[in-house]
């Protein structure tokens, strides 16, 4: 049962991703919402386990499955599965040696039997359209025989059914009729004159499990009985008159009977419930993990997710990417997700697998991070990722993360010890699959110092080989990935109209801080942001000018990008439009071209039988004529014939063409063809006046048309003898309709009056299946369930329609 769950959910555990890195990521609000969307306690329990697999095969098999399970709920709608709290617990009590399960805990079994087996047939109508999702339907074991027998002792309430047992049908019997002449006798007290002024309120009591009625308290010794409870104001008192008191004896023990004889029908039931309980169980853990498949697939229907492309040596490459944790706080909050968050574009490479992101404060730097971490963690959890097609992500074993300020009181450390000491964690582990992400590398120290640091370690994740983001604004981190091929810079756009970001990712610009207009629009005031501008130097404020108008120049480039994907999706959308339309005119002239063939064949048959008639009178009369005519017919026919293309569609075998006298199989009937159905493969043959509809495979044209003709209106005896009760049980509804239906033919030929057709009880599958077809069959006149004595609702009895 554990390696149902482990082939579909990851774990965390100690070779999986960096837990601090999922936290501090945002993974924890994936994980709610996932949790949220669960529709049972193991299902919620899963969702909580979830984590990153370092198994590039294994996260391409659970995204199937996810995407899946979001299609089917996209179509379909989402299955519904429900697990009663406590049902595993006792499932697993059922084994325990002497163990007695509650009838509502039986009851609770069973249900989960139902969901078991109605999940399973809903999913196998979508096996090859769903087939991810099916592969995990299909291992639930289906127990309907313990469904049976659990259906059998208990109600649809989940009370023990009074004919559980002939013994305890008999006991309740006894209890109805011995609690009726209690009511009786009591009842006779209450409307007695004799007694009408000592009797409180005209009602039969329980006190102490025995009927009694309410007396007043000075009035017991002249009605006579025992008090069995007083009321709060000691006025009345609640007697059983004495002439109950055998009858409410004899109820007692049938009470108790009936308790022994229910533990005993429980004790049964869980000793057989005990004997499949690893079934049982494996079943829950299946549907729990349906439910949290279809909990992924619900919330990748309520974002714009998409399946990424997970190759081995694939760049990484994030197309329109909008990050994940902002997209749920978004449809948490009622908002539109593509208008609420703006997208990034990533583009990485073995060859350039490092990019250092700078800009100003709030610009979105971290945000990138957390974007990319976070869409390389949910690919890996098998959970679609927030971002457009064509998004490719490589194998990855580990994302490494340092993000935001850790200072740690406990330990007496500072931020920037922290900081190193998180820095030391990431580069020990790190390695060519890993993903390195640090935010503000070299932060909480000296400028001088902090980008020393930067640099270095910039150095050694190039020598790892691991993708790496890096945000930061030393100058010395940036100019290292102008002059590194294997470093790219990009920073976050500042909008030069209004001096605020616009949180897009601008690929190679080296971005400036926009420190002082940051400053300024949080308000610092004037003469402060003019004397820093002076201690900054003319020279510092060049270089920025220089950098602002580079960035500027990049952001039109974008806006051109923009204009042109937005033209190219334009053309894309037309052609996509072309094809279909092209498809559309396709598919007509096909249906054209079926409907002409369609009418060609038909008027081939006709020929034929005109053709069978007039060789009929050729032969007989000798005219030449008539016989080249028909030569020339029939080289006609040929032609005709060649220019139809089958698409598909078989010919009909020679000699059971409409008119054609046909003899049908097993039989020495013999009878004239009405009509061919050709897709199906079926005719219709007259039957003493009935239209009756068999399989061509079940005729055989006959040689002499005169001599079969005669001998068909002298017999229609059925070679054999044919029983007038018939066995489906174990059939599918198909296999039974197809045996009844040649059966019942037989029948009518034979002269039987009625057959009865076994099929059990079952779910009731097959027996609604079989008189739903009985309804509108040629030959039934009617038919009704058997009686007490010939097998009740398990049979069906059939009358077969006047022969005359």
């Amino acid at each position: 049962m554990k390696d149902i769950i482990e082939r579909h959910i990851s774990y965390s555990s100690e070779n999986g991703f960096d837990e601090k890195t999922l936290e501090s990521i945002g993974f924890s609000t994936i994980k709610s919402a996932i949790v949220e969307r669960t529709r049972t306690l193991k299902g919620k329990a899963l969702a909580e386990l979830i984590a990153p697999v370092p198994d590039i095969d294994t996260a391409r098999k659970r995204l199937k499955t996810t995407i899946s399970a979001k299609n089917l709920i996209n179509i379909h709608g989402r299955p519904s599965i429900d697990i009663p709290d406590g049902v595993e617990e006792a499932i697993k009590q059922s084994q325990l040696q002497g163990a007695i399960l509650r009838a509502s805990q039986i009851f609770d079994i069973g249900h989960v039997i139902k969901v078991s087996l109605k999940i399973k047939r809903t999913l196998s109508k979508y096996q090859k359209e769903f087939k991810p999702i099916w592969e995990i339907a299909e291992g639930i074991k289906e127990t309907d025989e313990l469904l049976n027998h659990i259906n059998s002792i208990l109600d649809e309430r989940g009370e023990v059914r009074d004919d559980a047992t002939e013994n305890l049908k008999n006991i309740r019997a006894d209890i109805r009729q011995l609690r009726e002449r209690i009511y009786t006798k009591l009842e006779g007290y209450i409307k007695s004159r004799k007694f009408s002024d000592s009797i409180t309120e005209e009602a039969v009591v329980i006190r102490n499990e025995r009927y009694c009625i309410p007396v007043r308290a000075e009035d017991v010794s002249r009605v006579g009985g025992i008090v069995h409870a007083r009321s709060s104001s000691g006025h009345t008192s609640f007697l059983e008159p004495y002439t109950v008191v055998d009858d409410n004896n004899r109820l007692s023990d049938l009470r108790s009977e009936e308790e022994a004889e229910i533990r005993r029908i429980l004790e049964h039931a869980t000793s057989i419930i005990g004997a499949k309980a690893d079934e049982l169980k494996e079943n829950i853990d299946i549907l729990s993990v349906l439910d949290l498949s279809f909990a992924i697939g619900e919330l990748s229907l309520a974002l714009p997710t998409t399946e990424p492309q997970l190759e081995r040596s694939s760049p990484l490459t994030l197309i329109r990417a909008l990050n994940p944790q902002l997209s749920v706080m978004a449809i948490n909050d009622g908002n539109s997700v593509e208008e609420s968050i703006i997208p990034i574009d990533v583009f990485l490479d073995r060859d350039r697998r490092v990019v250092v992101i700078s800009g100003p404060n709030a610009g979105g730097k971290t945000v990138s991070l957390k974007t990319v971490g976070l869409i390389c963690a949910m690919a890996y959890s098998g959970i679609p990722i927030t971002a457009k097609e064509g998004t490719a992500i490589p194998y990855i074993d580990n994302i490494l993360a340092d993000i935001g300020e850790e200072e740690s009181v406990e330990e007496a450390l500072s931020s920037f010890t922290s900081h190193i000491i998180r820095l030391k964690e990431i580069l020990f582990k790190a390695s060519e699959n890993s993903l390195v992400l640090l935010d503000e590398l070299g932060r909480s120290t000296a400028p001088d110092y902090g980008s020393a640091i930067g640099v270095a370690v910039a150095e050694h994740i190039l020598k790892t080989g691991a993708y790496c983001m890096i945000t930061t604004h030393y100058d010395g981190v940036k100019s290292m990935a102008v002059t590194n091929l294997n470093m790219v810079n990009a920073s976050v756009e500042f909008s030069p109209e209004d001096g605020r970001p616009t949180y897009r990712l601008i690929w190679g610009s080296y971005g400036s801080s926009h420190a002082l207009e940051t400053a300024y629009n949080a308000g610092l005031p004037d003469d402060i942001i003019r004397r820093a501008r002076e201690y900054l130097g003319e020279e510092k404020i060049q270089l920025e000018s220089i950098i602002d108008r580079y960035e500027r120049q990049l952001v039109e480039l974008g806006k051109m990008r923009e204009k042109l994907d937005g033209e190219r999706l334009i053309l894309e959308e037309n052609k996509r439009k072309h094809s279909e339309e092209i498809e559309a005119i396709r598919a007509e002239k096909k249906a054209i071209k079926r409907e002409r063939d369609r009418l060609i064949r038909k008027g081939l048959d006709d020929f034929r039988r005109e053709l069978r008639e007039l060789l009929k009178r050729a032969r007989e009369g000798g005219e030449r004529e008539i016989i080249r005519a028909l030569e020339r017919v029939s080289t006609i026919e040929k032609e005709c014939q060649e220019e139809i293309t089958e698409d598909g569609l078989e010919n009909i075998p020679d000699g059971l063409e409409i008119g054609a006298w046909v003899r049908l199989k097993d039989s020495d009937i013999i009878t004239q063809i009405i009509n061919v159905e050709r897709r199906s493969k079926r005719a219709t043959i007259n039957l003493r006046g009935k239209k009756l509809e068999v399989n061509l495979s079940e005729l055989t044209p006959v040689e002499s048309i005169q001599e079969d003709r005669e001998k068909a209106e002298a017999t229609y005896d059925i070679r054999g003898d044919l029983e007038n009760e018939i066995m489906v049980r174990g059939m599918t509804v198909e296999e039974a309709t197809a045996f009844i239906d040649r059966h019942l033919q037989r029948a009518f030929l034979s002269g039987l009056d009625s057959i009865t057709i076994i099929h059990g009880l079952g779910t009731g599958r097959l027996r609604d299946g079989i008189r739903s077809f009985l309804r509108n069959h040629p030959l039934v006149s009617s038919f009704r369930a058997g009686g007490e004595r010939e097998g009740g609702d398990g049979v069906t009895i059939v009358m077969l329609s006047d022969k005359s």
